[in-house]
């Protein structure tokens, strides 16, 4: 009924506008006198000309147009509505009495005053529904506005016609420059993030609402601390694949610490990634864990023929399984519950899924247990991966992509080193036979499990203190959804023994990620939460590096470089090293297994403390090979 009465009003609207512009024509061409004379042809035509005109109004939409959003569309179809409908009633009386009587210069008069009456009667109810509306609520929200582009103005628009809801704008924030002092839609632009607590203050504000699409991290972080000693909300609009409507308002929501950390969007090569995956057979090794799962994902949506999934954690592998298969029972997709430490079952595997690529995975990464247990990480993290590269390699594999760490860059790390030690192996095997190895190399990622941000989360939960071990530590992070997206892009470019390092942007303060992460959650650092230093913990540098070379150089994609770094060993030379390490590993000697892989690595130096942090290490019973390692280690440990 309420649609129906809005239409019925602007009928009669336009018809009296019609009708009035029509006189006027007639007036002004002929003047009073002559007006008079052809009353009786205008009273004649009328009819005819409102009906064409109110055929057109319609065929363009203008009786069904939301006039408080009212803009040069609805201009452009007054002007094509108008044209038309003059050209048609025009042409048709000339064809039926040739227009006799009616002056040729009336119609366009007429046009004129029609576009002009019909385009001012909608700017007018516009002007009425929102230049005139009620005065705000006293506990409206009064919003400052960050970007003066198109969706600040839709935004504005937005809330002046929706006089139910409790917001207000109340100005914008830009750094352009020259956009300074002019206003959108009476809205005043101010200056940049410098003036932002000069504004907030001026102008009351009580939040800021981003209308920056995709706005890099680092401005983001920027603006989100003026924000909060202004003491006004940060706030981020949706998506806008269209025009800003009331609707969007229930998407707008507060900032998170993805948005802090995200960097421009990428611009990946689909077709290249698709081409590389679709029809072929894959094999994901840790496909329970942050980046095994989220490789599974994307892996599964670029169509390749078979997936297989292995991993250690019953409960990591059931969920991930379950994921993919959503319900369908694809017998595409096979889960294998096996520990990549076992030899047998790895190559059973391998050779019963026969993969075209393998995404190696499965790896311990947390620094400190490993550095607790360096045997059981030399066993998991460089044995596994040598038993599912061996077995690739039988199998007659085209693609072995290893997920490596910054922290292989210079280990400090029994992790680290590890991890640097599967690169050599890795580049060593690429020079044995067809199958082209290949390592992928990044920094932290987001929502990995036992990452900081899960813990810092923890601790602001429970009232702090927030745990920081150093005040000028720093780690390059990155979503898990990016990273894995350029190693597949990584792997589809790979030729077979490269290292690619992926650009994760610039290294994030710790310490100041822990104060946004405090503010995020309705606190103030120090305030409300204490930040508490503890100490760098074993194995752990202030500032992680991606680059063993100085010499990297670019790929094709500008986020994947490649790092310049020569195999430090032959395959036949390498076998020897890993069969004392695994020795030294199976009998648990501490000492041993760390002055091996220092003798491998000379780069890494383990802790001199090491064999104390070390959990069960006990040297009796130890093979002769084993105890004259552990001699060399305490000769070095002891220097």
């Amino acid at each position: 009924m309420k649609v129906g009465r809005h239409k019925i009003l602007l009928v009669l609207t336009d018809v009296a506008v019609l009708s009035g512009a029509y006189a006027f024509a007639y007036w002004l061409r002929l003047g009073t006198a002559g007006f008079g004379r052809h009353l009786g042809v205008f009273s004649e035509t009328l009819p005819f000309v409102l009906l064409v005109s109110l055929f057109f109004h319609m065929r363009y939409g203008l009786f069904n147009a939301v006039l408080r959003y009212a803009s040069i569309d609805t201009a452009v179809a007054v002007v094509k509505a108008v044209g038309l409908a003059v050209l048609t009633s025009s042409i048709t009386m000339f064809l039926l009495f040739r227009l006799e009587g009616v002056p040729r210069s009336v119609f366009l008069i007429y046009a004129m005053a029609a576009v002009l009456g019909i385009g001012g009667s909608r700017l007018l109810i516009r002007l009425l529904r929102t230049g005139l509306r009620p005065t705000p609520k006293e506990n409206a929200c009064r919003v400052l506005l960050y970007g003066a582009g198109d969706a600040a103005e839709q935004v504005i628009r937005s809330l002046m016609a929706a006089s139910h809801l409790d917001y207000d704008p109340v100005g914008i924030l830009d750094s352009d420059v020259s956009l300074r002092g002019r206003a959108i839609l009476g809205q005043k632009v101010y200056g940049d993030i410098g003036a932002l607590r000069e504004v907030a203050h001026a102008t009351g504000a009580n939040e800021l609402w981003v209308c920056v699409q995709d706005m890099a991290g680092e401005s983001l972080r920027e603006l989100y601390r003026a924000a909060s000693e202004a003491r006004l909300r940060v706030k981020m609009l949706p998506k806008l694949e269209r025009g800003f409507v009331e609707s969007d308002l229930a998407a707008i929501r507060d900032v998170n610490i993805a948005d802090l950390l995200r960097r421009p969007p990428r611009e990946l090569d689909r077709e290249r990634q698709r081409g590389w995956v679709q029809g072929r057979r894959i094999l994901i090794t840790g496909a329970g864990g942050s980046i095994g799962s989220e490789l599974a994902r994307q892996v599964w949506r670029l169509g390749p023929s078979h997936l297989a999934l292995c991993d250690a954690s019953e409960s990591n592998l059931f969920e991930i399984d379950r994921e993919l298969r959503n319900g369908s029972k694809s017998a595409a997709l096979r889960p294998y519950l096996i520990n990549v430490r076992d030899t047998e079952a790895v190559r059973w595997m391998v050779e019963e899924t026969k993969p075209d690529i393998v995404f190696h995975a499965a790896a311990y990464k947390h620094v400190p247990m490993v550095e607790m247990h360096p045997c059981e990480g030399v066993l998991n993290n460089v044995l596994g991966l040598q038993n599912v590269a061996l077995a690739a390699k039988e199998a007659g594999t085209g693609y072995f992509v290893f997920i490596s760490t910054d922290k292989a860059v210079r280990p400090s790390s029994v992790m680290g080193a590890t991890k640097r030690l599967g690169e050599i192996l890795v580049q060593a095997l690429s020079r044995e036979g067809s199958t082209r190895y290949m390592a992928v190399r990044f920094g932290n990622v987001l929502g990995s499990s036992g990452s900081v941000v899960p813990i810092f989360q923890d601790q602001i939960r429970k009232g702090g203190p927030v745990t920081v071990t150093h005040p000028e530590m720093t780690r390059y992070f990155m979503l898990i959804s990016e990273a894995v997206e350029l190693v597949i892009q990584a792997g589809a470019m790979g030729k077979g023994g490269e290292v690619f390092i992926l650009d994760m942007g610039k290294p994030v303060k710790i310490l100041e990620m822990a104060s946004d992460l405090i503010r995020l959650m309705g606190k103030e650092p120090e305030r409300d939460v204490k930040i508490k230093i503890t100490g760098v913990r074993p194995g752990e540098k202030i500032h992680e590096e991606l680059l063993i070379s100085p010499d990297a150089s670019k790929t094709v994609h500008p986020d994947i470089w490649l790092d310049q770094v020569d195999p430090a060993f032959s395959w036949s030379r390498l076998v020897a090293s890993l069969q004392q390490l695994q020795c030294a590993a199976v009998e648990r000697s501490t000492a041993g297994t760390l002055g091996l892989l220092r003798d491998i690595l000379p780069g890494f130096k383990p802790m001199r403390d090491a064999t104390t942090l070390a959990v069960g290490t006990d040297n009796t019973g130890e093979s002769e090979a084993v105890r004259a390692v552990s001699a060399r280690s305490a000769a070095f440990e002891a220097e």
